[in-house]
């Protein structure tokens, strides 16, 4: 449990460990991870389960639509529903009729971009939809006025293919040469490194496009 600003409020997060799925859908890999997900999902239903029937939940609050049975459960007990939406689950969501059947009783849609919201007006008319941007603590990345600026193009997520790294580092290569002094820095890690690495070796940007892993917050500040 995790003590919230109101002394009469408390949050229970419980992580869900869902494996990353490949961007090709097919194949014996995809569908080992698949069961993978499908185990993860049942797994975390029971741990959530759990939670609800060990204490009063006000309201469950979920990050993914592939929750949807514990959506049902929670709305079946008379407990007020909150989805979070983000971007692969927003797209799966918006190419799935069935789908947005089985989310159709959610009480809240929490969006990240207005996009996002218009569209969740037209495939949920009934829910309660808001609006609540990624938050950015700008004091963190104020420069001092002794501070020289870097000529550097930064990014930050993990190494994986819904992230579209590749497209970024492709773009750098295209501008590369008419600013010969900047530089793309990719902060994170992931199952696409090995590819990112050799796309930049095979752009002869090895010197240009740095992937220097996981870093500190204050790292990334700096």
């Amino acid at each position: 449990p995790l003590a919230m600003p109101s002394s009469d409020c408390t949050m229970i997060g419980l992580p869900f460990p869902n494996p990353t799925m490949p961007k090709r859908r097919s194949g014996i890999r995809f569908w080992r991870l698949q069961i993978l997900r499908i185990m993860a999902i049942l797994r975390f239903a029971v741990e959530v389960r759990q939670a609800v029937c060990h204490r009063k939940i006000d309201i469950l609050h979920l990050h993914t639509p592939q929750h949807f049975l514990l959506l049902w459960w929670a709305q079946w007990r008379g407990i007020p529903t909150v989805l979070t939406f983000h971007g692969t689950d927003f797209v799966r969501v918006s190419h799935s009729i069935l789908l947005r059947l089985f989310l159709r009783k959610v009480t809240c849609f929490l969006c990240m971009n207005q996009e996002q919201v218009r569209a969740a007006h037209r495939f949920f008319p009934k829910a309660d939809i808001r609006y609540i941007a990624n938050g950015v603590d700008f004091q963190s990345f104020q420069a001092g006025a002794d501070c020289p600026r870097s000529q550097s193009i930064v990014a930050v997520g993990n190494l994986r293919w819904q992230k579209d790294f590749t497209a970024l580092v492709e773009a750098f290569s295209t501008i590369s040469d008419k600013f010969p002094d900047w530089s793309l820095k990719i902060l994170g890690e992931g199952p696409d490194r090995a590819e990112l690495t050799q796309m930049i070796e095979a752009l002869d940007l090895k010197d240009r496009v740095f992937l220097p892993g996981t870093v500190s917050r204050d790292e990334v500040c700096s």
